[in-house]
């Protein structure tokens, strides 16, 4: 599956968070698995397209804001474990194809990149609700390669 399209199974923003407030099912199978290219920058772009593209979807921004909004339960801390995880290992492919291509040095740390890149996105979706379009996705992804090259 490209990147840009996360695979998911019957979940909708109703599922995220009950109307009760005590249970949740998390998303964690909203898995985005990579179309990889020939080059760390490309990937790192299609990937910060696919979660930005994603927060921007009904689902997307419900995960989010749950994500940011509730205290943990027991439920909603394994659940937040799980989609982060997916992410990580996501990150992990791109990582590691950069290290096996010579683009970065082998002691990169694979979750602090995805931090990196995931960070400033998640901040204008949900705290200055400023727009994360491809241009922002691009000038982000040339800083944290600077940052990883460096």
């Amino acid at each position: 599956m490209p990147f840009g399209v996360p695979r998911m199974r019957s979940t909708s923003a109703s599922n995220v968070h009950s109307a009760s407030g005590r249970s949740f099912e998390f998303i964690a199978d909203s898995r985005i698995e990579p179309r990889l290219q020939d080059e760390l920058r490309g990937d790192l772009v299609a990937f910060g397209r696919s979660i930005a593209g994603y927060l921007a979807t009904p689902l997307g921004e419900a995960v989010a804001q749950t994500m940011a909004a509730t205290d943990d339960d027991p439920a909603l801390a394994a659940g937040r474990a799980r989609f982060w995880q997916s992410r990580y290992d996501t990150a992990r492919v791109i990582i590691d194809r950069a290290i096996d291509r010579r683009e970065v040095a082998a002691g990169i740390d694979p979750q602090l990149a995805l931090e990196l890149l995931v960070a400033p996105l998640h901040f204008r979706k949900l705290l200055t609700r400023q727009a994360v379009d491809d241009d922002f996705v691009e000038r982000l992804v040339e800083a944290l390669i600077g940052g990883l090259t460096s």
